[in-house]
C-alpha cells in the first residue's frame, strides 16, 4: 500500500529543486542553504504532512499526527481540513474520531496542491465584482447564469480549473436539458469535470432537491388560493 502511495507522489517526493523552479522560487545569492525562506519552510511543512497522508488509504487525525511528529498537531489538522475542503478527502466514522479516505487520489498532485496552497493557484483570479457569490449578493440569484449557480454549489475547483470553469463545463453539457441533471450520477458529472468530488456532488444534488421542494410548496399554495376563490368577492379579497 505504501509503495503505491509513494508512486502516486512521483516527482513531488524526489525533485525538490525542480518543484522550487516550477513555482518560480529561487534562493538569493547571499542566502545560505541552511536558512530557507518562510514560504519554503511552510512548503516543506505542508509537503511532509501531505506525503504522510498520501501513502495511506485511510487514516485518523491521531494516526497522522503520530506519523508527522514532531509537527504541531494543530497544523496537521489544518492540512487535513484543507484537503477535505478541496474535495480530496472524505470524512467518515464518528464526529469525535473521524476517519478520512482519499477521493480520486489518482488525480491528486501533492506538489501542485501544496504549491497552490502556499503560492496561490496558477490560474487567473477573477475580479471580485465578477465572482458568482459576490454577484449573487449584489444582484440576486436570478441574475446569475447557470454556470455561476453551479460554481457556488461546487465551491472549490481543482489545480488549473476554478469552480466557475467547472460550472461552465456542466452548464455546457446540461444547459438545454437541466431536467436531466437531477438524474446524473457522480461518475457522470466527474467525467465532465474532476471538480465534482463527493462533497461537490452532494451540494449540487441538495441544491436541486431544495429547489424542487420550494417549487412544490409554491404550487401547493397557488392551488389552495385558487380553491378558495368561489366568486367575485373571494377574488377581490385575494387581490
Amino acid at each position: 500500500m505504501e509503495g503505491g502511495g509513494q508512486r502516486l507522489l512521483g516527482a513531488a517526493a524526489t525533485a525538490e529543486g525542480n518543484e522550487w523552479h516550477e513555482f518560480g522560487l529561487h534562493r538569493h545569492k547571499g542566502q545560505a542553504m541552511g536558512s530557507p525562506s518562510d514560504d519554503q519552510q511552510r512548503y516543506e511543512r505542508y509537503r511532509r504532512v501531505v506525503e504522510a497522508a498520501a501513502v495511506r488509504e485511510t487514516f485518523t487525525l491521531d494516526e497522522l499526527k503520530a506519523v508527522c511528529a514532531p509537527e504541531q498537531p494543530a497544523f496537521v489538522t489544518r492540512v487535513v481540513t484543507q484537503l477535505e475542503g478541496d474535495g480530496y478527502l472524505v470524512r467518515s466514522g464518528t464526529k469525535s474520531r473521524p476517519r478520512f479516505r482519499w477521493e480520486s487520489r489518482e488525480r491528486f498532485s501533492a506538489s501542485q496542491w501544496t504549491g497552490d496552497r502556499i503560492f496561490g493557484p496558477r490560474i487567473p483570479r477573477t475580479p471580485a465584482s465578477d465572482r458568482p457569490r459576490e454577484r449573487l449578493l449584489v444582484h440576486g440569484a436570478a441574475s446569475l447564469r447557470t454556470a455561476e449557480l453551479l460554481a457556488i454549489l461546487i465551491r472549490s475547483g481543482r489545480p488549473g480549473e476554478s469552480a466557475l470553469q467547472a460550472g461552465e463545463k456542466l452548464a455546457a453539457r446540461y444547459g438545454e436539458h437541466l431536467d436531466r441533471l437531477p438524474q446524473a450520477g457522480q461518475a457522470e458529472l466527474k467525467a465532465i469535470t474532476p471538480a465534482v468530488a463527493e462533497a461537490a456532488y452532494c451540494q449540487i444534488m441538495a441544491g436541486i432537491e431544495l429547489g424542487r421542494r420550494v417549487a412544490v410548496a409554491a404550487a401547493e399554495q397557488s392551488r389552495l388560493r385558487r380553491k378558495r376563490i368561489l366568486g367575485p368577492q373571494d377574488a377581490l379579497e385575494e387581490c
